[in-house]
């Protein structure tokens, strides 16, 4: 699965979270997620046979055409002076 994850990341440059959602059961056919930080994602169904990749639907169709901050990590300090990630 993660040689197949890789390879998907690959084929979907702007959505390089990838998540396998579900299957069924002889693994042949995957309902995957994939998005990023600033894409909320789209769901595929992928055909391990014909490695065929269709796009279902998209996670948020609210937030479609929307700009998204992008995650960025920070850190702040504690009473005591600790440096927390954040």
């Amino acid at each position: 699965m993660k040689k197949l994850q890789a390879a998907l990341r690959k084929a979907l440059l702007s959505l390089p979270l990838i998540s396998f959602v579900d299957a069924d059961a002889e693994e042949s056919c995957l309902l995957l997620w994939a998005g990023s930080d600033i894409d909320p994602g789209r769901y595929f169904v992928y055909d391990k046979a014909t490695r065929h990749l269709d796009l279902l639907m998209s996670a948020r169709p609210e937030l479609e055409g929307r700009t998204l901050a992008a995650v960025k990590s920070t850190t702040y300090a504690a009473t005591d002076g600790t440096s927390i990630p954040a």
